[in-house]
């Protein structure tokens, strides 16, 4: 009950002091009425025109929301257009001028909040061509906006000035027009810009330009499937060669891709989605890397023999095949004109935070691979995907894991601004290495087929890749990549042991050159010294819509034994979605021959002419 009582007569109290309040305010003599000529204003509403009873001191000109550099040259002849507002709270409302008004009259008449006294503010900046209304910066619209032209408190009797809109009171000398204006000078006609209509200005719009009032979103619409996007590119490549081995005779590669995503944008600004990426290619000699070394009808070198790739199973022995080179010199070749594959099949997530990836996708060390470059459609010294001769085995691309899948994150490009180095980093996690398709292809041990080769069983791959770019003032820019990768063998079988390689490259630009080089180590996933080397240069020029390439490239592999390098030149002309290009390449390798149980060297070479052209889409 004591409660109550107080809480009563509390709320009585308050009431009481309410009403008086509004009383004596509605009973109190205007302050300012000694001011008027005839103890009024002229019509009861505003002053409009005539002297000023008496001279008014410069407070109560700021009291009526008049700045003192606003006070006129004689103590009459200012004619605001509507009665001064009463100040309010931490605020002095004065009238806008523009940039400035002259010292004997002013005529705008319309105001806004100052936060600060009049006295001290600042003229705002004239509008130009490159400024929003207002004359700020576009990055600054809003912010100033909102600050200090937006205030709900303030009287927009007669018209209101909100964030650069002019309306409806006259400058002298017109209305005001939009970057236009000269400094301290409003000229022009009348403004043509949009018209904003606050709550108290009494404009009203027409029912067709009412401004979109924003509404509630609803979870479809937060969850952005209002927003679904869906983007489809690929490309199709075709070459032609004429080859010379023992004699001369025609090659024709091809290789296709198409790739769509579709993705939503939440209201936060995060796109997710799926993506799909199909392959196909026409390669005569081989699929994938690596491969036979019996292409031509060469015997091999046969397991158990000292110094030819051997795994001894149940006794048996059996031809061995390392996981990254993916030679082997003895055994059914499992090479296939032509192939397919889905090599990407994927929900992915990208924020500002960086891109996550669930599903069938490149592994984070082949991501952040580097080669040498080419301006050649098809035909490389290293990391080619068809093979005109059959003979390349130069890879530095660290794909450990291949198109498995996987979960991977890759970061935004980071410290730019901080340390002048872009820094760029990713992570995956495959679970199985085992996939095939037409550049990749790791299948499971045949224990049962003694003239299939045998491999590690990899599994539980983590990859790391960290890329490094830089450009400086006078045209030259460089990125540097660095990789790892690493499996458990799964296998058990003595001879192979956990998969650890890494890789590197470093790319640099220069006005119309581009440099590349990379290089690849490997220990195949083989317990002993079975290690696999690979290592490319390549410069290009374009100085216009042709260009030209040359490139290098070099592979060694411990484990079979065998040696191989390429070279290139060639020329492109490109234009539109479409490039040609045409040139000469070389590559031979030496892989081991056995004969009645002795290991020997023989040397494969071929070297041909192509022509090329691919279409991008």
């Amino acid at each position: 009950m004591r409660a109550v009582w107080f809480i009563g007569t509390a709320l009585i109290i308050g009431g009481v002091s309410t009403v008086g309040f509004a009383q004596n305010s509605g009973a109190k003599d205007d302050p300012y009425k000694a001011y008027y000529a005839g103890g009024q204003p002229a019509d009861g509403a505003s002053m409009q025109g005539g002297p000023l009873a008496k001279p008014m001191p410069a407070q109560v000109r700021n009291d009526m929301g008049y700045a003192p550099s606003q006070a006129p040259v004689s103590e009459g002849g200012w004619q605001p257009s509507s009665p001064a507002p009463a100040p309010a709270s931490s605020q002095t409302l004065q009238p806008y001028t523009g940039s400035s008004s002259s010292a004997g009259s002013y005529s705008g008449g319309s105001y806004y909040a100052a936060p600060s006294t009049p006295a001290q503010s600042a003229p705002r900046p004239a509008p130009s061509s490159t400024t929003t209304y207002g004359g700020y910066p576009a990055g600054q619209a809003n912010q100033n906006y909102t600050q200090n032209y937006d205030k709900p408190s303030t009287p927009s009797q007669g018209g209101q000035y909100r964030g650069g809109q002019y309306q409806p009171s006259q400058y002298p000398s017109g209305a005001y027009q939009l970057s236009q204006t000269q400094p301290n000078t409003p000229q022009g006609g009348q403004y043509q810009g949009p018209q904003y209509a606050g709550p108290n200005s009494g404009y009203k719009y027409p029912s067709e330009q009412r401004p979109q009032m924003r509404q509630k979103r609803s979870l479809w619409q937060r969850l952005g499937f209002g927003n679904v996007e869906m983007k489809s590119d690929g490309h199709v490549k075709m070459g032609v060669a004429g080859v010379s081995r023992d004699e001369w005779n025609s090659e024709l590669t091809a290789d296709a891709m198409v790739r769509t995503e579709i993705s939503a944008i939440t209201q936060g600004g995060i796109e997710y989605g799926v993506k799909l990426k199909l392959r196909g290619q026409r390669d005569r000699y081989r699929r994938g890397y690596g491969g036979s070394t019996m292409v031509f009808g060469t015997q091999g070198c046969q397991p158990g023999i000292p110094g030819c790739a051997t795994v001894t199973l149940a006794g048996t022995p059996r031809a061995a095949r390392g996981h990254t080179s993916q030679l082997y010199t003895f055994g059914e070749n499992d090479q296939k004109e032509q192939s397919f594959a889905l090599e990407a099949a994927n929900i992915f997530v990208r924020t500002p935070y960086g891109d996550f990836t669930a599903g069938r996708d490149d592994g984070a060390a082949a991501l952040f691979s580097s080669q040498a470059p080419s301006l050649m459609p098809l035909a490389r010294a290293s990391n080619s995907q068809t093979d005109y001769f059959g003979l390349d085995m130069t890879k530095t691309l660290n794909d450990a894991s291949g198109f498995s899948e996987k979960v991977t994150y890759t970061s935004p490009r980071l410290l730019g601004d901080m340390i002048g180095v872009g820094v760029q980093f990713g992570a995956s996690y495959a679970p199985s290495t085992e996939v095939c398709g037409v550049d990749y292809c790791v299948r499971g041990n045949d224990r049962d087929n003694p003239n299939t080769p045998l491999s590690p069983q990899l599994e539980d791959a983590i990859e790391l890749g960290l890329a490094l770019s830089r450009n400086f003032d006078n045209g030259l820019g460089f990125e540097a990549t660095v990789n790892y990768a690493t499996a458990t063998d799964t296998s058990e079988l003595a001879e192979f042991d956990d998969l650890q390689s890494w890789g590197a490259g470093l790319t640099a630009n220069y006005g119309n050159f581009q440099f590349g080089t990379s290089y690849l180590s490997s220990n195949n996933g083989w317990a002993g010294d079975g290690d696999y080397r690979a290592a490319d240069v390549g410069i290009t020029w374009k100085p216009a819509q042709w260009g030209i390439t040359t490139g290098l490239g070099w592979a060694e592999d411990d484990l079979t034994g065998v040696t191989g390098r390429s070279a290139l030149l060639g020329l492109s002309y490109e234009f539109d979605r479409y490039t040609l290009g045409t040139g000469v390449q070389y590559t031979d390798r030496d892989v081991p021959v056995s004969t009645g149980g002795v290991v020997t060297q023989e040397t494969q070479d071929a070297a041909g002419i192509f022509v090329e052209g691919a279409v991008k889409f």
